[in-house]
């Protein structure tokens, strides 16, 4: 049955987030940044039997999760995802598992799972910056130009993404790099969640005008040389062809697919 987490769960949870730690990523670092639950921050367990089978965790509007063997409390599957729910998100297996009523709500976009061992091809002309906390506006108001960007960030005002991010950047949960040109940031690429082990790189992107510069693999190059010096094995998603070359040229090697589900209106 699907239950809240408890602290006498954080050591088995921790145990299989490490026995599969790039499809967990999103929940161990939620969880180590900031515990079982706050105000924002949701975490259930599916008990079978005394054993974590399912891992399901809400942060504001988003929903992610991980199944080791189909969820068979289909109430508790549906009561957990409330109305402040909506986006979801998991590995192909998971989405595949879950109950067909539920899938429906949703509108879902397949992306390619990738993750880097060591970088290849790296390239970082001297135009790079890493992120401050007083760039966090110039990034929010680019992205927001950003077509792929639209429904991800539907579910928020641009002053709260812009507060929100200065919040993570000042707390150092996440890093960036970005490339300036023209009073604005033109490419960005930066750490979406972090643990000791991995990060989850994410907002990937270059202004239309600012495009086959190679400053898209310039932050990405720099981001990924960050992670790994840190000992963290950097993961990202994509589903756009031109993307994607440049991330393979850079060491990264596909695993899996990741899905994203928007709440149908």
């Amino acid at each position: 049955m699907i239950r809240k987490a408890q602290t006498h769960d954080l050591k088995a949870i921790q145990d299989l987030c490490a026995s599969d730690s790039s499809r967990l990523l999103f929940i161990d670092g939620d969880i180590a940044q900031n515990g079982l639950h706050t105000s924002y921050q949701d975490t259930w367990v599916d008990d079978v039997e005394g054993k974590i089978q399912g891992l399901f965790l809400r942060y504001h509007a988003n929903f992610v999760f991980y199944m080791k063997e189909a969820c068979l409390d289909h109430a508790g599957f549906e009561a957990i995802l409330d109305q402040r729910i909506k986006m979801i998100s998991a590995c192909q297996k998971d989405i595949d598992m879950m109950p067909q009523y539920l899938k429906e709500r949703y509108t879902f976009r397949t992306l390619y799972f990738c993750e880097c061992d060591q970088l290849t091809n790296r390239d970082e002309p001297l135009n790079v910056q890493e992120v401050t906390v007083y760039d966090c506006a110039d990034v929010v108001e680019s992205i927001s130009q950003i077509e792929e960007f639209r429904s991800s960030l539907a579910h928020q005002t641009k002053d709260e993404r812009i507060q929100s991010m200065r919040e993570r950047y000042a707390s150092q949960k996440i890093h960036g790099f970005i490339i300036k040109e023209d009073n604005q940031v033109v490419a960005h690429a930066s750490t979406s969640v972090e643990t000791n082990s991995g990060a989850m790189i994410g907002a990937v992107f270059t202004l239309p005008d600012y495009r086959q510069k190679g400053y898209g693999r310039t932050v990405v190059s720099a981001i990924t040389k960050y992670c790994l010096s840190k000992g963290q094995k950097p993961c990202l998603f994509y589903d756009n062809p031109k993307a994607g070359k440049i991330y393979l040229d850079l060491g990264y090697k596909t695993f899996d697919h990741w899905c994203l589900g928007s709440l149908k209106p």
